[in-house]
């Protein structure tokens, strides 16, 4: 089984990375917690669960309109030729 690929956080430890670079960017703002006084850690959650509900609201979306337009016939196809 492969290793999934990390990124280094500001405290050391590594964040594991998804391969879905929308969702890998909205975790990222997690590396500045350490910085941060807890008083303010949960406005980063909310943020980053703001961003990731939008990344599931659209998931798929791309796969949908590749089917679609592989179902579509050309439009220069005349059926009557």
């Amino acid at each position: 089984m492969e290793d999934s690929v990390s990124t280094p956080t500001g405290a050391g430890r590594e964040r594991p990375q998804t391969g879905d670079p929308q969702v890998d960017d909205a975790t990222a703002a997690l590396d500045v917690l350490d910085d941060l006084p807890v008083d303010e850690h949960a406005a980063v959650y909310d943020e980053v669960d703001t961003r990731l509900r939008a990344v599931m609201a659209t998931a798929g979306d791309s796969a949908l309109e590749e089917t679609s337009a592989a179902s579509d016939p050309p439009a220069s196809a005349d059926p009557g030729a």
